[in-house]
């Protein structure tokens, strides 16, 4: 319920905690805010730094392949050298909840549509190679994955 006054204080107390931690650590005890917390302070300073990216970066659809595929809904935010790739599951009562790792079996986003050399997720720091976005490498601490582009070297 959203109605309510919001507690400033446990919030700011719940997201000092949070940091640092690892995402399958604030996983485990997901229903007490701090995974929530730490996603959208890091998604919000994200946007704070690539304005342009969100106010006139063009959206482009990502199919995925697989056997899990229909359960996946992915798309990249693109603007110049900069892209965001989001990677969230739909209808995931046939991959397992939370749906994470091996789960996704298969299921890859389609190779050779982002044209970017390598990602980094924004949660985790992982670096994943742009060639072989495969879902269950992407989820395996969270069940969603927010990604920037790793400049070409």
């Amino acid at each position: 319920d959203n109605r309510r006054s919001v507690d400033y204080e446990i919030r700011h107390r719940l997201l000092a905690d949070g940091t640092g931690r690892p995402s399958a650590e604030l996983m485990e005890q997901w229903r007490d805010g701090r995974v929530k917390l730490r996603v959208m302070q890091r998604l919000l300073q994200f946007r704070a730094a690539e304005p342009g990216l969100f106010q006139r970066g063009e959206y482009q659809a990502v199919a995925a392949q697989g056997n899990h595929a229909d359960h996946v809904v992915a798309f990249i935010r693109r603007r110049e050298n900069r892209s965001l790739l989001v990677v969230v599951p739909r209808l995931t009562a046939a991959v397992g909840h939370p749906p994470l790792g091996l789960a996704w079996d298969d299921t890859r986003l389609a190779p050779g549509e982002m044209g970017v050399a390598a990602w980094r997720d924004l949660l985790s720091g992982r670096v994943h190679p742009g060639t072989d976005l495969r879902i269950g490498h992407l989820m395996t601490e969270l069940p969603f994955a927010v990604l920037e582009n790793l400049p070409d070297p």
